[in-house]
């Protein structure tokens, strides 16, 4: 099992950065310009483009073969994340611990929300 999520993990690393990274950068407006004020550099352009759309700025359609990447991607990382956290319960000591950071995984993110 541990393979399978080393394999999956490394395959996809390259991606799952770009997207986080490109997510981030977005998350923070850092690809947008402001009106008398900060101009966002050309490669943030880029990446949330390719990010939101899944094609450059100048492509009229999308990349369906990006789309399907990112299809697989999506489902490497849920399958990879699973497989991780099995491998979690079966090799970690005290249980509990991990039982607590994942519901503290659900309920911070959503108490943020509510502030």
């Amino acid at each position: 099992m541990s393979r399978i999520h080393l394999i999956l993990g490394c395959f996809f690393a390259p991606a799952l950065l770009f997207f986080t990274v490109s997510g981030v950068l977005q998350t923070l407006r850092l690809h947008k310009d402001v009106k008398n004020g900060y101009q966002a550099p050309e490669i943030l352009k880029v990446m949330a483009k390719i990010h939101k759309d899944q094609k450059l700025p100048d492509a009229s359609s999308q990349s369906w073969p990006l789309q399907g990447f990112v299809l697989l991607m999506s489902a490497g990382f849920i399958f990879s994340t699973g497989v991780g956290l099995v491998m979690a319960f079966k090799y970690f000591r005290p249980r509990w611990v991990i039982g607590v950071l994942l519901a503290a995984g659900v309920i911070l993110p959503l108490a943020f929300l509510m502030v």
